[in-house]
C-alpha cells in the first residue's frame, strides 16, 4: 500500500483544481477519466501540463480544509485514549 499523506488528491477539471477522494491510477488521473470531486461534481480529469496552474475551485479548498481538521483531529483523539 503506498503512503499518502492527505486523504484527496488534487486532479484538474472544468478549467479549475478540483480535489477528490477517488482511486487515483499511477501517474495520476488520466485525461478524460471520470472523477467525483468534493465540491459534488463529476467531472473529467485534464492531465496536460497547463491545467496543474488553473486556479483551484474554491469549494475544493474548504471541503479540503475540513478534511484535513477532522483527519488531525481523529488522530490527536486516538492518542488520548
Amino acid at each position: 500500500m503506498n503512503f499518502q499523506p492527505y486523504p484527496f488528491h488534487w486532479v484538474p477539471a472544468a478549467g479549475q483544481r478540483h480535489a477528490s477522494t477517488d482511486a487515483r491510477p499511477s501517474g495520476g488521473y488520466p485525461t478524460g477519466m471520470e472523477v467525483a470531486t468534493l465540491c459534488g461534481c463529476r467531472l473529467d480529469a485534464d492531465n496536460s501540463e497547463l491545467a496543474w496552474f488553473w486556479n483551484t475551485c474554491p469549494v475544493a479548498i474548504g471541503r479540503r480544509t475540513r478534511l484535513l481538521v477532522f483527519r488531525c483531529m481523529g488522530r490527536a483523539l486516538s492518542r488520548d485514549r
